[in-house]
């Protein structure tokens, strides 16, 4: 029982240390984020972000409550969506940063395939266990 409630606690912890990741990341000022060789980095970037986060955010309410998975999925969704949003709205006041409704976007997409992944582990586990 214990040896649960401190893996929830630290995959809660680790959610939230991410999360504060993305926002320093966010916080850098236009001019001194680095400027790489490829287009689209950015997209990548802000993709791997919110991946990281969802998969971290289902596993965390999934493993950590009795909910249904749906129910963990819808959660899970609305508090990153919520925070993606938030978090494009203060790049707003970074100086040489924008709000962008495509980062937003890719953010979303990054998420839902972190969410779908963790998902696609969990089925895999059950076929694995018959």
């Amino acid at each position: 029982m214990r040896k649960n409630i401190n893996k929830t606690l630290s995959l809660w912890v680790l959610i939230l240390l991410w999360m504060v990741l993305i926002s320093a990341l966010s916080s850098i000022p236009g001019r001194h984020l680095p400027r790489f060789g490829f287009f689209g980095f950015d997209k990548v970037a802000h993709m791997a972000e919110y991946f990281v986060l969802g998969f971290l955010m289902i596993k965390a309410l999934f493993d950590s409550s009795k909910m249904a998975l749906a129910k963990a999925v819808m959660i899970c969704m609305l508090i990153a969506a919520l925070y993606a949003g938030v978090d494009e709205w203060h790049q707003s006041f970074v100086p040489d940063r924008k709000a962008d409704i495509a980062d937003y976007i890719v953010d979303l997409i990054g998420l839902n395939i972190g969410i779908y992944i963790y998902i696609g582990s969990l089925k895999r586990k059950s076929e694995i266990c018959r």
